[in-house]
């Protein structure tokens, strides 16, 4: 690894840190309620997941890699969902789907859950060569599926929510199964990194390192939402802006891909 790329991963690991020590102290701490914003933010990190997609099946059409498919799929998946999570949001109007922070927690904890096991998945699975002749036909498949699976969440979520376990408390906070499956998410994540920064290490491949900042951010991100007292607080707020981060570089990362091919 190169000097300049070591100092991106160092910066990676230590401003989310630095940022959330300092947002801890007292006086610093806030909550700042804006479900505007907030929509706003999901929706532009759907918007960029379902790029992402894009450009990885661009990717999977001209080399027939399963794992750039997988790791598509993963983000197609985690933006539908978080588009929901968006809708069904604390002080949200209830158009589409019940609101309100049971909900929206829970698709957001399903979301990332189901992503990071794709992402797991993308790196752990033999990365196979998918016949020329099938690409087109499995491009369809796999997004039908996601699309399909990411519907079903939502509808069992929204009818089925009294009889699944409890995720936060107001006035407490989070439960120890909430942030159970954060670590359970952060870890999936850590270990789907460290496959991919050791590919790139033998590599040298440049998309790779994007990855590998990338999934940094998104540990640093799920890391945020063991720590909130308050649908609104601090961390939330810098854990969306770590998720935008992240998605942003897997983003680059494709889009580098698409040009060297």
């Amino acid at each position: 690894m190169k000097r300049n790329e070591l100092i991106g991963v160092i910066v990676a690991i230590v401003l989310p840190l630095l940022l959330y020590g300092i947002f801890s102290l007292q006086g610093t701490y806030f909550t700042w309620p804006s479900p505007p914003l907030h929509f706003f933010i999901e929706i532009f990190s759907a918007i960029i997941g379902v790029v992402v997609f894009s450009f990885a099946i661009l990717g999977f059409r001209t080399t027939g890699s399963r794992r750039i498919l997988l790791l598509g799929s993963a983000f197609l998946l985690m933006g539908l969902i978080d588009t929901i999570h968006a809708l069904a949001f604390q002080d949200m109007p209830a158009l589409i789907v019940p609101t309100g922070s049971a909900y929206s927690i829970y698709y957001w904890i399903l979301s990332k859950v189901f992503g990071a096991i794709l992402l797991f998945l993308s790196v752990s699975l033999p990365n196979a060569v998918i016949n020329e002749k099938s690409r087109n036909k499995l491009t369809f498949y796999v997004t039908a599926s996601v699309v399909i699976f990411s519907l079903f969440i939502g509808w069992i979520v929204a009818n089925y929510m009294e009889i699944l376990p409890v995720m936060f408390i107001a006035g407490k906070g989070l439960t120890p199964l909430k942030i159970y499956l954060e670590y359970f998410v952060m870890f999936l994540l850590a270990v789907t990194g460290l496959l991919y920064l050791r590919i790139f290490l033998k590599t040298g491949n440049r998309v790779l390192y994007w990855f590998i900042v990338g999934f940094i951010f998104f540990i640093m991100s799920e890391l945020s939402f063991t720590l909130y007292r308050d649908v609104w607080d601090t961390y939330i707020w810098l854990g969306h802006l770590f998720k935008v981060v992240s998605y942003g570089l897997f983003l680059w990362g494709l889009i580098g891909l698409r040009k060297s091919s």
